[in-house]
């Protein structure tokens, strides 16, 4: 799949670029100047909500990429009295400040080619286990089925052997 390709729900690798670097309304921040020009969110986080496999999939995900591109991603924590928190990865989208609305494919980092690749391929892993989990209960239910309808059928022959 080329990286020009539909990647997620219908979106380009530069709509998604486009995505992660627009600020959301009424959110303070107060790091770098660098967010929301070059930098923006992954699509990768974590928050107080999050079960046990939700955080060791961040924890390995966060752990692979920083290993490959250690200078283009962050873990930013942010909090919220009412909401609780989430930590969320950014990344250095851009390699350049230019305009979001002129961004082409060159124009994005390696780093979040592959935080994309990243969340894709999670997806698809997902969504395999999901279908194969499936199976597993709808095989469970036909040989519970089987050997019910076995069951039954052994102790009517029983019954039928010990009529006069």
């Amino acid at each position: 799949m080329g990286m020009s390709d539909v990647l997620y729900k219908g979106l380009t690798l530069v709509e998604l670029a486009q995505q992660a670097l627009q600020k959301p309304e009424d959110f303070g921040w107060w790091g770098g100047d660098e967010m929301f020009d070059t930098w923006g969110w992954s699509g990768i986080d974590v928050h107080n909500a999050s079960d046990s496999v939700q955080i060791v999939n961040f924890d390995l995900i966060k752990k692979d990429l920083m290993e490959k591109f250690p200078d283009d991603f962050e873990v930013v924590g942010l909090r919220h009295w009412a909401v609780g928190h989430v930590d969320r990865l950014t990344c250095r989208i851009l390699k350049n400040s230019i305009s979001h609305d002129s961004i082409t494919d060159d124009d994005i980092t390696d780093a979040f080619k592959a935080a994309m690749d990243c969340l894709f391929n999670w997806m698809i892993i997902l969504l395999l286990m999901m279908m194969l989990f499936m199976s597993i209960v709808t095989i469970r239910n036909w040989s519970g089925l089987l050997k019910s309808c076995r069951l039954r059928f052994m102790l009517l022959i029983r019954k039928k052997k010990r009529r006069p």
